[in-house]
C-alpha cells in the first residue's frame, strides 16, 4: 500500500463478494500478526453498482481490472480519506519492514535494533 502510494485497500472475500480496507486497519492487523488478508477483520462491504440502488451505501465497486478496482463514494468528502496516500514509509533494510514500528527517531536511520536500513 505505501508503495502504491494508497490507502485502502479492496480484498475480494469471493462470490462477488469484496471489502474495502483503510491503510489503518491493515496496519493494525499486521501489529496484532494477522497474516492473510482474508482474516483481516472490520472493512466496508462493497457491491457492484450499487450506489445508484441503495440509498443507504456510501460506497461501491464500479469496477475491476486485474489489481486495480474502482471504488466510487457518494459524497465527496467520504473520498478523501482514501485518496490520500498511506500514512506511512517503508526501511531500506534487508527487511523492508513498515516505518515506524513503534516510533520515528530523531534522523532518518531506522530504529529497530540492528537494522542498517533508512526510511
Amino acid at each position: 500500500m505505501i508503495k502504491q502510494n494508497v490507502a485502502g485497500l479492496v480484498v475480494d472475500d469471493g462470490v462477488q463478494g469484496f471489502r474495502l480496507l483503510h491503510f489503518a486497519v491493515v496496519q493494525n492487523a499486521v501489529a496484532s500478526q494477522v497474516e492473510q488478508l482474508e482474516n483481516v477483520s472490520g472493512g466496508i462491504q462493497l457491491e457492484f453498482d450499487a450506489l445508484e440502488t441503495n440509498p443507504s451505501l456510501d460506497y461501491d465497486l464500479s469496477g475491476t481490472l486485474g489489481h486495480i478496482a474502482t471504488v466510487r463514494s457518494r459524497h465527496e468528502n467520504l473520498s478523501f480519506t482514501y485518496m490520500a496516500s498511506s500514512p506511512g514509509y517503508v526501511c531500506t533494510g534487508p527487511a523492508h519492514h513498515s516505518y515506524p514500528p513503534k516510533r520515528r527517531g530523531p534522523s532518518n536511520r531506522c530504529v529497530v535494533p540492528g537494522c542498517p536500513g533508512t526510511i
